[in-house]
């Protein structure tokens, strides 16, 4: 996801509310990590870490999805 995101910067910049997109696809690597760290030192933080980056990547992306459909169809009336 991360080297996605590096190498198509330019195209992501062309959707709607781009930033709110990126961090959504830059938070999920980040639970992934969290997920490695996790089983060698301080297990509780890293596993709430884990958890809070893969939930807020979910809501961030649907946050995302909902004011694109929304601007979309404002746009097209």
């Amino acid at each position: 996801v991360v080297v996605f995101t590096l190498f198509n910067n330019q195209k992501l910049k062309r959707f709607y509310n781009w930033k709110l997109l990126f961090s959504a696809f830059i938070l999920f690597p980040a639970a992934c990590l969290f997920t490695i760290l996790e089983e060698f030192m301080l297990k509780e933080i890293f596993n709430y870490l884990e958890h809070i980056c893969y939930a807020g990547s979910s809501v961030m992306l649907a946050i995302w999805c909902y004011t694109s459909i929304v601007k979309e169809k404002a746009e097209n009336d």
